[in-house]
Parts: C-alpha cells; structure tokens; sequence
C-alpha cells in the first residue's frame, strides 16, 4: 500500500489541495449563506485533514522511503507550508471577509442591522 502512495504521491498531493480548497469554499458558504455550524465545523475538520495532515503523512512517507534526502516533492510541501504560515493567513482571510461581504449583499444587510 505504502508503495502506491509514494508512486502517486504528486497525484494525491494535487488532489488533496483541490480538494482542500473545495472544503474551504464549502466551509464559507455554510457559514455565511446557509448559517450552519454543524456543516462549517464538518468543512474545517475535513479542510485541515485533507490540506494539512494528509501533507504531512505523505510528506513524512516519502521522506522516509529512501529515494532522496529532500526532493523535489518534499521541497514542494515544505512551501505549501510556508505560504500558509505566511501570507496564506492574510489570503485566507480577505477570502472570509470577501464571503461575508458577499453574504451580506445578497442577504441585504445583516441581522443586526434588521433588528436595529
């Protein structure tokens, strides 16, 4: 099994990332358009295992196969990471507040400001 991971290594990392960005527009809609927690805390759970635990056990499966000490692959992780810790915060970010900023036209304001 661990033999046709580390063959379909690339693959798995592509889809998980698409993947991964498919759940987190899911997570956004369900928070600002549908209003479900249940739906946006299933998002996060399933975003954060498929962008980052599953990168990280294939990133650590590949490392320790023995092909290269860091290869292209693993190098290719490392700054999958290092974007997120850096400027994948503020991009991810301006792409909730853009989400809400669209739930709210859409839904013409806000509840605080019907109610108010």
């Amino acid at each position: 099994m661990t033999d046709w991971i580390i063959d379909y290594k690339w693959h798995l990392l592509i889809l998980s990332e698409i993947l991964g960005w498919g759940f987190t527009f899911v997570m956004i809609y369900a928070r600002y358009f549908l209003e479900s927690k249940i739906l946006f805390w299933l998002s996060l759970v399933i975003t954060l295992f498929l962008c980052y635990v599953l990168d990280i056990y294939l990133f650590f499966l590949s490392y320790t196969s023995g092909e290269r000490f860091l290869g292209w692959y693993e190098w290719t992780i490392i700054l999958l990471f290092v974007y997120l810790f850096t400027v994948g915060k503020k991009h991810l970010k301006k792409l909730d507040a853009k989400g809400f900023e669209y739930a709210q036209k859409l839904n013409g304001g806000s509840k605080n400001d019907k109610e108010g």
